[in-house]
Order: C-alpha cells, then sequence, then structure tokens
C-alpha cells in the first residue's frame, strides 16, 4: 500500500497556480529547501531510494539524482547489505518503512518550515 502524495506538499511548493499557463513548461513540482536534506537523512538511517521516493511521491530517479551529488562529496556511506540473509534484509526494510509511514507527517510539517528541527 503506497501512500498517495501528501497535497500539502504539493500545495506549497506550487505557490496556488492552478492553471496550465503557469505550468507551460512541464508540471513539475519544485523542490522546497529542507526536502534534499529530508532524503540524506532518511538514506542515512537506511531507506532505500524506492521507499524514499513512495514515500515524498516523487520518482526514484529523481531521488537517485539528488543522492548522487551528495555520494560525490562523500558525506553519505554506501550500504552494502548483500552478504546478509534475505529474510533478515526484508525484515529490517518493513520494520524502517512502518517507521517511516508513523513520521511521515512529521518530516512533511519539517520540509514545509513550520517545525525547527526533523524528526
Amino acid at each position: 500500500m503506497a501512500p498517495q502524495p501528501s497535497q500539502k506538499l504539493i500545495r506549497s511548493t506550487r505557490k496556488g497556480y492552478d492553471s496550465r499557463k503557469h505550468l507551460c513548461f512541464s508540471n513539475r513540482v519544485p523542490f522546497l529547501q529542507r526536502e534534499k536534506a529530508a532524503y540524506v537523512k532518511l538514506r542515512r538511517v537506511g531507506l532505500s531510494i524506492n521507499q524514499i521516493a513512495k514515500a515524498f511521491g516523487r520518482s526514484t530517479s529523481v531521488v537517485h539524482r539528488t543522492l548522487k551529488r551528495v555520494l560525490a562529496y562523500k558525506t553519505l556511506r554506501r550500504f552494502d547489505m548483500r552478504k546478509l540473509p534475505r529474510r533478515a534484509r526484508m525484515l529490517m526494510a518493513s520494520f524502517r518503512w512502518s517507521k517511516m509511514l508513523k513520521l511521515l507527517p512529521q518530516w512533511e510539517a519539517w520540509i514545509c518550515g513550520e517545525e525547527e528541527r526533523p524528526p
């Protein structure tokens, strides 16, 4: 069950433009200031790129491109969980996903600037 992209995030990034003439090049939703930082923080916790993209309603290529820039600065560590048993990897992924869904409203509030500290 994938969560729907938050209407709060989409509304605040489009700045109230509802007609198509304001979105003449594409219907791309611009990044908020803290959104890319949230991607990095969630990746450091251990969420996968697919999980981050699904939670925020972005494509995986957008999240990957953002994280690839951070990897170039050597501030983000790569995870190699290939040697762990498959069952352990799946349990960890499901635990992180359920925790992410619980904290998603708090992350969205931080990204929109309503809170001062990330969850």
